[in-house]
């Protein structure tokens, strides 16, 4: 294997480096002269470049997830998507995700569970579905979750978020209706839900 091209990553300390089989791969200029020091005659052997990707590369990536969890709890598609965002190849971010889910360091039934319990008072039952899969959160993770800890009654939601805003369904002008109406659509329930509480 031979290093192709070194590029500058735009905006990064780190920089591009191409191999001859198209493997790409974004490192800090330390770890290129570590890669440099390892070729032979400009070829790297495939054993030393195995050790470099175990020791430099697959160590920093889980290291980066970790970060990442430790800060918020996140989807399997969201740590995917900043490893590769990272520059981290995508072997090496299969590898890292595999290890956070032995570990449960991500687990999206949990993390779905969770987001139901913090916005089930809050939104919809079709708001909170549509945000767990724009998450990357699988269907059947959201039903699976949904069955165990959603307890909302959605009219029931609506009454009290109308309650906690002031809203008097005698007193209110048009352009209180108004506000009112995109309030609650923008929360994602349905006008059907809600028309006869306007």
């Amino acid at each position: 294997m031979k290093i192709e091209s070194i590029e500058r990553s735009p905006g990064s300390k780190k920089q591009r480096v191409v191999f001859d089989d198209g493997t790409a791969l974004s490192l800090y200029p330390s770890d290129v002269k570590k890669l440099e020091a390892l070729a032979v005659e400009g070829e790297i052997p495939p054993a030393s470049f195995e050790v470099f990707i175990e020791e430099t590369i697959l160590s920093r990536a889980k290291n980066r997830a970790l970060h990442l969890v430790s800060k918020m709890d996140r989807t399997e598609e969201d740590v995917r998507r900043k490893l590769s965002q990272g520059g981290y190849p995508k072997e090496v971010i299969e590898r890292v995700i595999a290890f956070m889910k032995e570990y449960r360091y991500i687990d999206d039934l949990s993390f779905a569970k969770s987001f139901i319990r913090t916005y089930m008072d809050k939104k919809s039952l079709s708001d909170i579905r549509r945000r767990l899969l724009e998450k990357g959160v699988k269907k059947a993770e959201i039903s699976e979750a949904e069955a165990e800890v959603y307890q909302g009654d959605e009219e029931s939601i609506i009454k009290e978020l109308l309650r906690k805003r002031g809203y008097d369904r005698e007193a209110a002008d048009q352009k209180e209706k108004a506000k009112t109406l995109r309030f609650l659509l923008g929360k994602g329930f349905s006008y059907d839900l809600f028309s006869d509480m306007l």
